[in-house]
């Protein structure tokens, strides 16, 4: 404040103090994330400890670490083959799906919890008010 600098350039800010990093390396729940993304949090929460294991048998010796190494980039590949047959299943099961396409009807209405919106109180003063109302249009539909 004394400087008079009213912005600071992004080049100053440290990428720990920001709200909106992602960390690959851990996870880490933090409030200000999406929620839509809690299933794959949950999911990178469940692999996290197993690879840090792995990772810890593998830091022994040169020779494991070669050996997880090859281990490693074959589960790979075979992670990247299997997702490509669980997209193409999954894009056959949708083109079969809409071949044979069926009407879908909405769904019942539901009716909800509380006083109804027609059968609310009303004041006495709102009473009195309808009540001469329906008298005068009486009285305007007999003339």
């Amino acid at each position: 404040m004394r400087m008079k600098v009213i912005e600071v350039s992004k080049s100053n800010i440290m990428d720990r103090w920001r709200k909106d990093i992602k960390r690959g390396y851990q996870s880490i729940s933090n409030i200000y994330d999406d929620y839509d993304y809690s299933g794959k949090r949950l999911r990178y929460n469940t692999l996290s400890p197993l690879m840090q294991e792995v990772q810890q048998f593998g830091a022994e010796s040169d020779e494991i670490c070669s050996v997880l190494v090859e281990i490693m980039k074959n589960t790979k590949e075979k992670l990247i083959i299997a997702m490509e047959n669980v997209q193409a299943r999954a894009e056959q099961l949708e083109e079969a799906s809409t071949s044979g396409a069926k009407a879908i009807h909405s769904s019942l209405k539901v009716r909800t919890k509380g006083r109804p919106p027609t059968k609310r109180k009303q004041p006495k003063v709102e009473q009195i008010v309808n009540k001469s109302l329906a008298k005068a249009q009486k009285k305007l539909g007999v003339l």
